[in-house]
């Protein structure tokens, strides 16, 4: 049998490495062939569409895979929707699904059903994660913190200052304009 694994980290600091690592593993184990790796990174689960996993199910729909492998099903989506239909589509192809947080492998009634299950967690926990972020952001504003980017470095400013107070130094200028000595010491080396 041929398998694809699929793996898919949401930020850029993470990595799949250790998802690519624990596939092939499986696939051996059952006596099967890796035929390709797809894997998406930097893209959150939530996202439908991602590069890699629209390149695994082209060669779904072309029959070239007799099984889907990954490491857990939230890497395979956050929407309950969004990874039933996926699940769906793959057994249309007749392609297993095996997941291997948890032992998952919807070739058979009973691993469609936990599959299922496990699709619903997936989505909850990243509605939970998204509630706890959206709380924290509010404790933060009420708190009077200010949120989102630093205002842009003004390089005019910097230099209007160090024309007009040729004796201060960078630390005092990085202090009153709030950012940093070296941003300081940049804008007036140029």
């Amino acid at each position: 049998m041929q398998a694809a694994i699929y793996c898919r980290a949401s930020t850029e600091e993470q990595t799949v490495a250790h998802q690519l690592s624990a596939c092939p593993d499986e696939i051996t184990r059952r006596g099967w062939t890796v035929a390709a790796e797809f894997s998406d990174e930097g893209i959150s689960g939530s996202t439908t569409s991602r590069p890699a996993l629209d390149a695994m199910l082209v060669g779904v729909r072309a029959g070239r895979y007799d099984a889907v492998v990954a490491a857990a099903g939230d890497r395979l989506g956050r929407s309950t929707i969004h990874v039933l239909q996926l699940e769906s589509e793959l057994r249309a192809s007749g392609v297993a699904l095996v997941l291997l947080r948890g032992g998952t492998d919807t070739s058979t009634p009973a691993g469609i059903a936990m599959f299922q299950m496990l699709a619903v967690f997936a989505e909850l926990e990243c509605a939970t994660i998204r509630a706890r972020i959206k709380s924290a952001l509010a404790h933060k504003r009420a708190q009077g913190v200010k949120l989102g980017a630093p205002k842009r470095l003004d390089d005019a400013e910097i230099r209007r200052l160090k024309a007009a107070t040729p004796d201060l130094s960078i630390r005092e200028i990085a202090a009153r304009c709030r950012c940093s000595n070296s941003a300081v010491a940049r804008v007036l080396s140029m």
